[in-house]
């Protein structure tokens, strides 16, 4: 299995190398994280099919948690794709926002009561 990582502008990817090995060192959860052999390389939204995608998606999610300067958020991007998005019982929750915990992303003024 191969795993490719989109370069986001900005972003220290030291951070995210530096999270790798951690979970490598503590084995935790269900990744097989013994198998992530090597340095990960970090590219360019036009260098690969699919991670421009993910380059939209996060987008799509920056601005939904990110007020503009008038205080607003732009969450219809992000809603309108949540049918996309891993189910677990019906609800948009689990992978793609498991790093969000429900009482943060149930604080924001668009977040559906009980989920997605």
């Amino acid at each position: 299995m191969v795993a490719n990582f989109g370069h986001v502008r900005g972003f220290p990817h030291q951070e995210t190398l530096g999270y790798l090995a951690k979970k490598k060192a503590n084995q935790a959860g269900w990744m097989p994280w013994e198998l992530l052999r090597g340095r990960p390389r970090f590219l360019g939204a036009g260098q690969l099919d699919g991670l421009q995608a993910a380059d939209q998606y996060a987008g799509m999610l920056r601005a939904a948690l990110e007020p503009d300067e008038f205080g607003g958020f732009e969450a219809h991007h992000l809603l309108a794709v949540r049918h996309q998005l891993r189910r677990v019982d019906g609800r948009s929750w689990g992978h793609g926002f498991n790093v969000l915990a429900q009482r943060v992303m149930e604080s924001y003024p668009w977040w559906p009561g009980g989920g997605l």
